[in-house]
C-alpha cells in the first residue's frame, strides 16, 4: 500500500493533470479578465457623469445685466433686465413654467408681491441675522432643496450655481423658487394656488402642520402679498 502511494507519476498522469490545471487557470484568467473590464467600465461612466455636471455651465442668456439704479449691485453675468417685460418672469422661467401649466404672466405678479415684501426690490438685502439673503429673502437650506430638485430634472448645469454667489442675482433665485415648488407643492404650482406657494416660501413645505403661531405667521405673511398683488 505504501509503495502504491508514494510510486512516482507516469507520463500520462502528468500530462492529464497538467490539463486539468492548465483549464481551471484558463478559466481563473478570462473571470479575472471579464471583473476588470466592468471595473474599468464603472470608473469610466462615474468618470464621465461628474465630469458633465462640473463642464455644464449655467443658463446664460445675454450680456452681463447691469447695475440696478438706486443699489450697490456689482454687474452679474445672466439675464439683462431690458429683456424682461415688466410683470414676467426672467426667460430662463419660461420651459419651467409651461411645464407647471401657469401663465408665466400670473406668476410674474407674485414674484413682485414677494420681492417687495421681502426686500423692497433690494437684490442685495440681507436679513434673518444673514440667514436670509438675496431679493426674495432664500436661505441656504431652501436654495439647496430648489438645486437638488433641479439637478434631480436633469438641469445639471444649476449643480454649479453658488449660494452665496448667486441668491443676489433674482433670474436665479426665481428659478430655484419654481423647483422648490415643483418638489413641495406640485398642485399649487399648477393651479397657480397664490396662498400655498407665498406661505410654503414663508414658512417652509410643512407650514401647515406647524404650531398655530408659525400658522398665523404665514398667513400674515399671505395677506401683505396678496395686497400687494392687488
Amino acid at each position: 500500500m505504501k509503495n502504491e502511494k508514494l510510486r512516482p507519476l507516469t507520463l500520462r498522469e502528468i500530462e492529464k493533470k497538467y490539463k486539468i490545471l492548465q483549464k481551471e487557470y484558463k478559466a481563473i484568467w478570462i473571470w479575472s479578465l471579464v471583473l476588470c473590464g466592468i471595473i474599468i467600465i464603472l470608473l469610466l461612466s462615474t468618470h464621465f457623469k461628474y465630469r458633465c455636471v462640473l463642464t455644464n455651465p449655467p443658463m446664460e442668456q445675454g450680456p452681463a445685466r447691469v447695475r440696478e439704479e438706486g443699489t450697490s449691485q456689482q454687474p452679474v453675468r445672466f439675464t439683462p433686465e431690458h429683456l424682461v417685460q415688466p410683470g414676467l418672469p426672467s426667460p430662463v422661467l419660461q420651459p419651467t413654467l409651461k411645464k407647471a401649466g401657469s401663465p408665466s404672466s400670473r406668476l410674474g405678479r407674485l414674484f413682485a408681491a414677494i420681492r417687495q415684501i421681502e426686500s423692497d426690490g433690494n437684490n442685495n438685502a440681507i436679513g434673518d441675522s444673514g440667514k436670509s439673503r438675496g431679493p426674495y429673502q432664500i436661505s441656504a437650506a431652501y436654495w439647496a432643496e430648489g438645486i437638488k430638485y433641479g439637478v434631480k430634472k436633469k438641469h445639471l448645469g444649476c449643480a454649479q450655481w453658488d449660494y452665496l454667489h448667486d441668491v443676489w442675482e433674482r433670474a436665479k433665485s426665481e428659478q430655484v423658487m419654481v423647483w422648490y415648488w415643483q418638489r413641495y407643492c406640485p398642485q399649487a404650482l399648477t393651479n397657480l394656488d397664490y396662498e400655498t406657494l407665498a406661505r410654503t416660501h414663508n414658512g417652509g413645505p410643512r407650514w401647515m402642520h406647524k404650531p398655530p403661531r408659525i400658522k398665523a405667521r404665514t398667513q400674515r405673511y399671505w395677506q401683505k402679498v396678496r395686497k400687494v398683488m392687488q
